[in-house]
């Protein structure tokens, strides 16, 4: 089975992220319980069963202090501390399916605003356990938790077409169509969720005024290992392509500006750079619900995102090949729905939409 430390801190389920599923923060949440209390000891109670499950736990009464838990979320349903405490049992357990199952269980009548929350609380879960049990040969088991987080919004390409390890997944019958599934979560084939933002060199800088250009947008840090070995990929290709039509939008997350710049002044970037010092409170990070980096986003000239997670060679193909697509002349073309090729990049000018604009081209 998985290190434990390793489980530990890749599926932390803080109160934080099931307060969120009610919309809330954690302080909102102690504090609407707070008033609750006033009234009715509500508050109070939970807290003196969460005492007591601790003092169960101390005494190594595991099985009693989960009777009592469960028994408290029967009582106090909307309780997230509750649900928090016994989530981190099964994980430190090792009971992950009973995590899993308590999660379906206890948030199904959650409101539908909660469902991405609870979705992460899932991810958070089921995506360090994958690994081991591929190194154990468990690759059935492993499918189902990947089935799992496709169904629970995750997005994430790079690893499943390029880590060795993730062969048998490749292999199983099942993939191509939990890729679909993550295709779709990704938002692959949809108009790019728009946003504006500073740029560091000063100006505004908005996504959907930059039709007729195939944009890069790059979420990265500099404390990020990954981030900084694809840097030097993408420099080749924005320096190859930057007459051609490509630009990229660096969007850091850090929050030492200081830091920034000077890692910048040792490794200038020559293409438009983004900073706001919020690190992952950033508004656009929020907007596109970035969990992980780097995180690669390339928008076509329609504005459409054609692909998510590609690195490498994989990323200068897909460079090369929107910028050979048709520009919009006149406006973007309507496109029909495409069918589904491997690892989340459709084709958008199907046969079809190449006759309309050799038609308008020859008028």
């Amino acid at each position: 089975m998985a290190p434990m430390k390793k489980i530990a801190s890749a599926t932390f389920v803080s109160l934080l992220v099931l307060a969120m599923a009610h919309g809330m923060t954690a302080p909102q949440a102690q504090g609407q319980n707070s008033k609750q209390g006033e009234g009715d000891s509500t508050f109070q109670d939970v807290i003196r069963i969460l005492q007591r499950a601790k003092e169960l736990q101390k005494d190594n009464k595991i099985e009693d202090a989960l009777v009592l838990l469960h028994k408290g979320i029967d009582q106090f349903p909307a309780s997230a501390p509750l649900l928090n405490e016994t989530l981190q049992i099964y994980l430190a357990e090792q009971r992950y399916d009973e995590a899993l199952q308590l999660l379906d269980e206890r948030t199904k009548n959650f409101p539908e605003k909660t469902r991405h929350a609870i979705g992460i609380a899932k991810q958070q879960i089921l995506q360090p356990l994958i690994e081991p049990l591929l190194q154990e040969g468990k690759a059935e088991k492993a499918f189902e938790y990947l089935q799992q987080m496709a169904r629970s919004g995750y997005r994430g390409f790079h690893q499943l077409k390029h880590n060795p390890l993730y062969e048998p997944l490749r292999r199983h019958a099942g993939f191509e169509e939990v890729m679909k599934q993550i295709s779709e979560n990704t938002g692959i084939g949809e108009p790019a969720i728009d946003f504006t933002v500073t740029l560091t060199g000063g100006g505004a800088y908005t996504l959907s005024s930059r039709k007729g250009k195939v944009v890069l947008v790059d979420f990265w840090s500099t404390s990020c290992p990954p981030c900084l070995e694809e840097l030097p990929n993408i420099s080749a290709i924005y320096e190859a392509n930057k007459g051609k039509g490509l630009e990229v939008l660096s969007i850091s997350l850090d929050d030492n500006r200081e830091k920034l710049e000077a890692f910048l002044a040792a490794h200038p970037m020559p293409w438009n750079t983004v900073f706001s010092g919020k690190g992952w409170n950033d508004d656009t990070v929020k907007l596109y619900e970035i969990l992980s980096i780097p995180a690669l986003w390339l928008v076509d000239k329609q504005g459409v995102l054609r692909y998510f997670d590609v690195r490498g060679e994989d990323l200068k193909a897909a460079v090369e090949k929107l910028l050979t697509e048709w520009p919009s002349f006149g406006g973007p073309v309507p496109l029909r729905p495409a069918t589904y090729p491997p690892y989340g990049e459709r084709n958008h000018l199907p046969h079809d939409v190449a006759r309309i604009w050799l038609k308008r081209l020859r008028r």
